[in-house]
C-alpha cells in the first residue's frame, strides 16, 4: 500500500526503464546484530517467530512482488552469523537462533534477474537501497531507516546515459501527506484500503489468499537457505 512503491509500480509499467533486466535491493537492517534491549530480546529466538525474516524482509518481498510480480525460482543462502548477543538493559549474554543475513536472487515474471540482500546489526551502511535496471533506464529507490515497511522512501530515475535525478511523487498516490515520513503512513493507505473492502467498493486490499501466498514464498525462501 506504500504510495511509493504503487508509482514505481506503475512507472515500470508505464515503460520507464524500457525492459526489466534486473532488481538489486540490499537493506541495512539496525536490529537482528549483536544487542538487543529487554523489549526486543524475544526477537533473538527464531522460534518467536518475529525476526528479520518474518518482519522487515517479508514486507520486502510483498513490496518486490508489488513493482515487479512475484519470484520464481529463487536461490537462497540464509545464516546465523552471530549466535551469542548482549542485552543492553542488564548486561546478560543470550543465544541468537535468528537469521541476521538473508540473501536471495529470483526470476521475476518477465524474465528479469532479482537480487534482495537483509543484514542485521548494519548500523554504517546504506539502510535501504533497491535499484532497477532496464533497456532505456532505471530506478533507484533510497530509504531512511533498515525498514521498508516504513521507511520514507526517495526516487530518482534516469534514461540512458543520464545521471540519476529526483522524481517527484505525482498527485494521486498519497492519499495521507500529513503523515509522510511516519510509520503511520503505510498502515493508513492499507486501512483505507480495507474499509472500502467492507464497504463492498473496489479497492486494492490484500485478502487472506494474498497472505497465504506471501507465507508460502517465505516458507520456500527459508526451506532453500537452510539447505533444503
Amino acid at each position: 500500500m506504500s504510495p511509493t512503491t504503487r508509482w514505481v509500480r506503475d512507472l515500470i509499467a508505464h515503460g520507464y526503464v524500457g525492459e526489466v533486466l534486473s532488481s538489486s535491493m540490499i537493506c541495512s537492517f539496525p536490529g537482528g546484530g549483536a544487542t538487543f534491549t529487554s523489549a526486543s530480546a524475544y526477537t533473538a529466538d527464531a522460534a518467536n517467530g518475529a525476526t528479520m525474516m518474518t518482519i522487515p524482509f517479508a514486507h520486502a518481498l510483498d513490496m518486490q512482488a508489488v513493482a515487479l510480480g512475484e519470484l520464481t525460482r529463487t536461490t537462497a543462502t540464509i545464516a546465523t552469523l552471530r549466535t551469542q548477543a548482549v542485552n543492553t538493559d542488564t548486561g546478560e549474554a543470550i543465544a541468537k537462533t535468528a537469521p541476521d543475513q538473508i540473501a536471495v536472487t529470483g526470476r521475476p515474471p518477465g524474465g528479469a534477474v532479482a537480487s534482495m540482500h537483509f543484514r542485521g546489526g548494519a548500523l554504517r551502511t546504506t539502510p535501504f537501497v533497491r535499484e532497477i535496471d532496464g533497456t532505456r533506464g532505471s530506478l533507484r529507490i533510497t530509504g531512511d531507516v533498515g525498514l521498508p515497511m516504513s521507511a520514507a522512501l526517495t526516487v530518482e530515475g534516469a534514461h540512458d546515459q543520464d545521471a540519476f535525478s529526483p522524481l517527484e511523487l505525482p498527485a494521486g498516490y498519497d492519499r495521507f501527506p500529513q503523515l509522510a515520513g511516519t510509520p503511520a503512513h503505510n498502515v493508513a493507505h492499507l486501512y483505507a484500503e480495507v474499509a472500502e473492502t467492507l464497504w463492498g467498493r473496489d479497492c486494492d486490499a490484500p485478502g487472506f489468499d494474498h497472505a497465504v501466498e506471501l507465507h508460502r514464498s517465505i516458507e520456500a525462501i527459508a526451506y532453500r537457505g537452510t539447505g533444503g
